[in-house]
């Protein structure tokens, strides 16, 4: 069977977050954000990606709470209304 689609990501450099969430009916429950980070290129592949860190952040802090409020915006931007999401956030 042939690919009919396909979708690439480009790697950024920074410090890469996840935001989990779970909607319905247009309300959004952050489950957790995370705080991931990555190296390009290794001694046996220049173009693998490797993660070097990844924490589970605590559930009050101002870096989180503009996180949340973010990714909020975005799924009633893109009109998600009902069920889980995992949203990649590179800063």
């Amino acid at each position: 069977r042939e690919v009919e689609h396909l979708a690439l990501q480009e790697f950024l450099v920074g410090t890469e977050y996840i935001v989990d969430t779970c909607s319905l009916e247009g309300e959004h429950l952050c489950c957790a954000v995370w705080r991931y980070t990555k190296k390009k290129g290794m001694p046996w592949n220049p173009r693998c990606i490797v993660t070097q860190h990844q924490e589970i952040l605590p559930a009050e802090g101002e870096e989180q709470e503009a996180l949340v409020r973010y990714v909020f915006d975005v799924l009633d931007a893109v009109g998600l209304r009902h069920g889980p999401c995992h949203t990649e956030v590179m800063l």
